[in-house]
């Protein structure tokens, strides 16, 4: 039909032992396959009367919905009109390496995407495409992918394009291979909370241009350290920092040391940094 994702059929069927019987169907399936309604028209003819069903469906990200309502109109004389409605929902909880989910039906293998604390409250998607996400962390927990292929290698990718500035999301992609019926853990996010800019001079004010060096945490030995390069004029900006002291280490100058403290977050601006000789 012209309208997108909509079909119509008729069916007619030719028995030499029965009435001719016909169909007529009307079918929209959903924008997208999740958070999107589904809807169905059928029209029966037959030897004994006419049928009409109506379906809707609606998959979420933790349960499937599923209406019908039937009415039968006999063609006999004296029987009476039937209806029938039908409610289908399904759900799920899942728990994997101490954590709970929720989630629409498992099939097999599942992911659970788990938030560390600083992302709690923060909405994290899950395989993004151009239908949407395939779960998502949210207000409702954590997400839950329920629909894994066991033993087969699988992508899982995040995204969190509305996080506040400072925050690292870290790694956003895994490969995993699920075992038969099993979940998989991810937790997904660091503890980052500060973008950090600032302008490196020399000992004369001169721009320090086109530099590289690195940043090193001097709190935090597990921290990995962050590759800086500065432009022309000396500016350089980095994500991914979390309260503590670090070190600005470029070759052939003396290391600058700078502090976060833990009431800051977001966008921290260093100002302009002297950095000397050795």
């Amino acid at each position: 039909m012209p309208q997108r994702r909509q079909s119509l059929a008729l069916n007619t069927t030719v028995s030499s032992t029965e009435a001719m019987g016909n169909r007529l169907s009307w079918s929209r399936s959903p924008d997208r396959r999740l958070q999107s309604p589904g809807l169905a028209l059928d029209l029966n003819r037959g030897s004994q009367g006419y049928d009409l069903s109506g379906r809707l469906t609606y998959t979420d990200y933790r349960f499937d919905l599923g209406l019908t309502h039937d009415v039968a109109w006999p063609s006999q004389a004296g029987a009476t009109t039937s209806n029938t409605t039908r409610l289908t929902f399904g759900t799920a909880l899942v728990f994997a390496d101490g954590h709970f989910g929720w989630s629409r039906p498992i099939t097999n293998s599942f992911v659970l995407v788990v938030p560390r604390d600083r992302w709690r409250g923060q909405t994290i998607g899950v395989n993004p495409s151009q239908e949407g996400y395939g779960a998502v962390v949210d207000g409702f927990g954590p997400a839950v992918l329920p629909d894994l292929q066991p033993y087969y290698v699988s992508r899982v990718r995040l995204d969190a394009p509305d996080a506040p500035l400072g925050y690292d999301l870290g790694t956003d992609e895994y490969v995993i291979m699920p075992s038969y019926r099993s979940g998989t853990l991810i937790v997904a996010g660091t503890e980052a909370s500060a973008f950090v800019r600032g302008v490196l001079v020399d000992e004369s004010g001169a721009p320090l241009g086109l530099q590289a060096g690195e940043v090193v945490s001097l709190s935090d030995a597990n921290w990995v350290a962050q590759t800086l390069f500065t432009n022309r004029i000396g500016r350089f900006a980095l994500l991914g920092f979390t309260p503590g002291r670090y070190e600005i280490r470029l070759r052939d100058r003396a290391p600058l040391q700078f502090e976060i403290t833990p009431d800051q977050e977001g966008i921290i601006d260093l100002g302009t940094l002297q950095i000397g000789l050795p």
